[in-house]
């Protein structure tokens, strides 16, 4: 399995987003970590999202992993990450008939920062500052 990679400048961060969909109890969650150029644990977000199809949660992950980057206000540029081949292509490629065309145009309006205000309800998302202890080890071993 391949490991973490760096952003190769000081001035990038990098953001890992995640939606998971739990089919037995029909819910979602989403959850974003920023890391910096050497790997280290710059900010998080989690939070469960209630009834969502598995791609309105992934690209629920994506919008507030940007959104937290935004509220940041020093990050000069930020890479996305997302495991989730579909919500990437739908992100890149705006279909207006994509029934989920509103949120990936959220999306891009952050990407694009042509937007000075976010709009959307925060669906409990809790901020998190410092990275928990049970994934220090997890993201040591990313960087390996």
């Amino acid at each position: 399995m391949a490991g973490w990679s760096k952003p190769t400048s000081a001035n990038v961060c990098k953001v890992n987003c995640k939606g998971i969909f739990d089919r037995g109890m029909m819910k979602a969650s989403v959850a974003s970590v920023m890391r910096n150029h050497r790997g280290e644990w710059v900010r998080g977000n989690a939070g469960m999202m209630g009834l969502l199809v598995p791609l309105a949660a992934e690209l629920w992950s994506i919008f507030y992993g940007l959104k937290m980057a935004w509220e940041m206000g020093n990050v000069h540029s930020v890479i996305i990450e997302s495991d989730c081949k579909r919500a990437v292509d739908e992100v890149n490629n705006i279909d207006s008939a994509f029934v989920l065309a509103d949120l990936v145009e959220m999306i891009n309006s952050i990407m694009t920062l042509a937007t000075s205000e976010l709009t959307a309800a925060d669906g409990g998302l809790r901020d998190i500052h410092d990275a928990p202890a049970s994934l220090s080890s997890m993201l040591a071993a990313e960087m390996a």
